[in-house]
């Protein structure tokens, strides 16, 4: 009986203990609340401006990343452009007549931009301009194209808080497809000629003409080109980016039959950020021959930039308002796309 009831006082002894225990645990133990998850980072106007370069305003320079940028632009050509024809007219494939005339063209021009800045403000990069489209005269003729490569490097820096100027030089190589044609004269006394490499270079000419002649050293067939450029980027004021530029196509004849041709390009942007992810902004710009057949132009284009962290996609279209761009009239749609990263 003594036995059995030691027992039965050490077991309640230890059951009461062991309750003690869990209730002070209890009391000192906090409640868990779960941590909210971190909010995504907010989406910045981060991406490169028409001229390729970020937005000054928006987002400093950080030390190890978005040194490279990548673009592609491409815009959608149609108008008419000077080709030189050259038909079967016997019953023998020899009896050829060769004609210089006009024909409507529909193209599609890309150029695909890549550059890296090496050192604080210096940028360096390298530009492919490819294409295809048709020719239709009366008969409809097409062919895929290439530009001149394109080397170049560029400079900026602050001159203000809210200022920045840019000086670069571009070395497009003779890299593009096709032959001159010949004058519109001696067109009669030909015998017979490459047509497709002749359309060939009618293309190239047809996409400088819907870029607006804006960079014509990329599409000049048998010419080295060297392009000096100043401009500056303005954003003292809120929502607002001002930009201009002004250079010079020194495009110098790589065949026997090509000559010189220069140009003075004065271009000029204004963008208002009226929402978040977008702005509306129209370009300006003339392009003065000095030497060559091209004449003076002036184009306008309005477009849409949107702004998705450090991508930039535009939409634009590109509009002859005086010259002889105009007569035909020369359009290009443009869609573009660059990111920095």
């Amino acid at each position: 009986m003594k036995r059995a009831g030691l027992s039965a006082s050490l077991t309640l002894a230890i059951a009461t203990f062991g309750l003690s225990l869990s209730t002070v645990a209890a009391a000192q133990e906090e409640p868990v609340t779960a941590e909210p998850p971190p909010p995504p980072p907010a989406l910045q106007a981060s991406g490169p401006q028409v001229a390729d370069r970020p937005s000054e305003s928006e987002k400093p320079h950080r030390e190890e990343e978005d040194r490279w940028r990548a673009t592609l632009d491409a815009v959608f050509g149609f108008g008419a452009t000077p080709v030189l024809s050259q038909r079967i007219v016997g019953p023998l494939l020899s009896q050829e007549s060769r004609t210089a005339e006009t024909a409507r063209f529909q193209t599609t021009s890309i150029n695909l931009g890549l550059s890296y800045e090496v050192v604080s403000h210096l940028r360096v990069g390298a530009l492919l301009p490819l294409g295809a489209g048709s020719l239709i005269p009366n008969e409809t003729r097409g062919s895929t194209v290439v530009g001149n490569f394109t080397l170049g490097a560029e400079y900026e820096g602050h001159v203000r808080k809210n200022v920045v100027v840019f000086a670069g030089l571009d070395l497009a190589l003779p890299t593009a497809s096709g032959n001159e044609l010949p004058p519109a004269g001696d067109v009669s006394t030909l015998g017979h000629v490459d047509q497709t490499s002749l359309d060939r270079r009618s293309l190239l000419q047809a996409m400088s003409d819907s870029r607006g002649r804006e960079d014509t050293a990329a599409f000049a067939t048998d010419h080295f080109g060297i392009v000096p450029k100043v401009g500056a980027l303005y954003n003292g004021v809120e929502k607002v980016e001002l930009e201009g530029y002004v250079k010079y196509e020194s495009l110098h004849a790589t065949a026997s039959e090509g000559s010189y041709e220069g140009a003075v390009v004065v271009a000029a942007r204004g963008s208002y950020r009226f929402h978040k992810y977008a702005d509306a902004t129209l370009r300006a710009w003339t392009n003065i021959a000095v030497a060559g057949p091209d004449a003076a132009v002036v184009i306008v284009e309005p477009q849409v930039r949107f702004h998705f962290g450090a991508v930039m996609p535009i939409i634009g279209v590109v509009l002859p308002v005086a010259g002889e761009l105009t007569d035909p009239y020369d359009l290009g749609v443009r869609a573009s796309l660059a990111a920095n990263f």
